[in-house]
């Protein structure tokens, strides 16, 4: 039978390792979320510069469309 110290260092063990894994995914969230903060940076920075590029006349063909569905 295991002593109660050795028990007792083994949940010491399984305590750190949990919160090493627990620390680990906190990272990996952050890190995550900052790939999609990224992500959506540059899809609008992608975005306004294809408006810059093909200039107002297209933005007035979306605003047309709108108030086409509307109607």
């Amino acid at each position: 039978m295991l002593s109660l110290a050795l028990l007792k260092h083994q949940l010491w063990l399984l305590r750190e390792k949990f919160e090493k894994a627990k620390l680990e995914q906190e990272i990996l969230e952050a890190e995550i979320a900052e790939r999609k903060r990224i992500q959506r940076e540059a899809a609008i920075e992608e975005e306004r510069l294809w408006y810059e590029q093909h200039g107002k006349d297209y933005a007035d063909y979306e605003d047309e469309e709108e108030y086409e569905d509307e109607e």
